[in-house]
């Protein structure tokens, strides 16, 4: 009897001026010990050599394909466009960001346990330069149901950092085709709210191995203020999009609030820093379209604290300045 071919896995590097990593990525793509894959690099306008680097290693290996874009695209809409380039048998698709990196037995382990279950949509791991709570899924356990996943991740944020980012998962590509858009292109934490979306009808799978490597760099891990606003407000929305199909009605509201208290101490930071006005400006009109108007007695309550904090404890805002400064001067200037 001839066994079944293994299913097709879409590898998928959405790539903007990547040359500094780029190949060390392509190379752990090349050392997987799982053989049927197609990688389809998708270079954004680059306008250093990552198209270059590609090229080379397409030359030489026929499952790497390039798709150039024809116009620039934004982070999450360039994300969005990749999934498109996916071949129609694929199976599973994993996202790569250019500057991460694939161990050699990550595809082989996580397409093994959704070919064992069925009702497994995703499939994620440990990672280098992730913080976990190991008791989140505990080993040997492999299979979780995603609705309750969904809830613990929602009412813990260490918990949360077990979904990872799209570098640590892989997803069922049915997942993706059933929806026009995977990605939410208005919320810059669209790779959060899309496992909130899915986890509502499907299980959640671990591997207990660390089988990618997210690069750690200061620029990257911590963003620049305006971004992590912007973040912190993906909390809010993916609460108010989602928090009804995983929590209870005082669950939703307690965890709101929480999340709008972060938001407020941010937006607070972004204030007095004088950061991008415009970002400001952009996250308000995205809280109205979820259904919670700014108030800015929260917003004046959060500046109010942290100028007392500041004054009350001098030597602690002195070292956070200084760190601050530090681990940007550390960070390199190129990114994926």
């Amino acid at each position: 009897m001839i066994s079944p071919s293994p299913p097709l896995v879409s590898i998928l590097t959405p790539v903007y001026n990547g040359q500094q990593y780029l190949a060390e990525c392509i190379e752990s793509v090349l050392t997987q010990t799982y053989a049927n894959w197609e990688y389809v690099i998708v270079n954004n306008c680059s306008t250093d050599r990552t198209l270059s680097i590609a090229t080379e290693y397409a030359a030489t290996e026929p499952r790497i394909r390039i798709h150039n874009n024809s116009k620039f695209l934004g982070l999450i809409q360039n994300h969005n466009n990749a999934l498109r380039q996916m071949s129609p048998e694929s199976a599973y698709c994993k996202l790569l960001h250019a500057d991460d990196l694939l161990m050699p037995e990550c595809v082989e382990r996580m397409v093994a346990i959704a070919q064992d279950h069925p009702s497994v949509g995703v499939v994620s791991a440990y990672y280098i330069g992730g913080d976990f709570n190991a008791n989140t899924i505990p080993y040997p356990r492999s299979v979780v149901s995603g609705q309750a996943l969904g809830r613990l991740c929602l009412l813990s944020e260490k918990a949360e950092n077990i979904l990872g980012g799209p570098t640590a998962t892989l997803i069922r590509t049915d997942l993706i085709r059933s929806r026009a858009v995977f990605y939410n292109e208005l919320n810059l934490g669209a790779d959060r709210e899309a496992m909130y979306d899915v986890l509502r009808t499907c299980d959640f799978g671990f591997v207990h191995q660390i089988l990618t490597y997210y690069r750690y760099h200061a620029e990257r891990s911590t963003k620049v203020l305006p971004e992590r606003l912007t973040l912190y407000l993906s909390k809010v929305i993916v609460l108010k999009k989602y928090g009804h199909d995983y929590l209870n009605a005082n669950e939703v509201r307690v965890s709101l609030k929480k999340a709008l208290s972060a938001y407020y101490r941010m937006m607070a930071r972004n204030v007095l820093t004088l950061t991008d006005r415009g970002v400001r400006e952009s996250n308000l009109r995205k809280l109205e379209e979820v259904g919670q108007p700014f108030r800015m007695t929260s917003l004046t309550g959060a500046v109010f604290a942290i100028l007392l904090d500041a004054l009350l404890n001098p030597k602690r805002t002195a070292e956070q300045i200084v760190d601050r400064i530090s681990r940007r001067k550390r960070s390199p200037t190129a990114l994926a």
